[in-house]
């Protein structure tokens, strides 16, 4: 596998994929993706704010369902259940699950 750094739309059309690390982009790396492959800026802009809410929204979906986890743990110590402990079973399925998406 050829590895290239940079890359052009060009590139794109011959079937190479485009790696752009954008986690917390500095101007001067948005700059140079949208001069590497023509793009609009504000498009860029807008693409990266989907993003970084797309990435804020779903820590706080993992953190929520690890709270209930905890939650659920406590009161199994108190009255433990087969409901309770299946329950627990399924939260932490879905963590896992959810932990191998992201």
């Amino acid at each position: 596998m050829e590895v290239r750094k940079g890359g052009s739309k060009d590139d794109i059309r011959q079937g190479y994929n485009i790696w752009v690390d954008l986690t917390d982009p500095t101007t001067p790396e948005l700059l140079n993706v949208q001069q590497s492959f023509h793009l609009d800026g504000k498009a860029l802009e807008e693409y990266t704010n989907i993003l970084s809410s797309i990435v804020d929204k779903y820590e706080k979906l993992l953190t929520a369902i690890e709270l209930s986890v905890s939650d659920i743990e406590q009161r199994s110590f108190y009255r433990p259940s087969r409901k309770i402990l299946e329950y627990l079973d399924n939260l932490s399925r879905q963590i896992i699950i959810l932990r191998r998406h992201f």
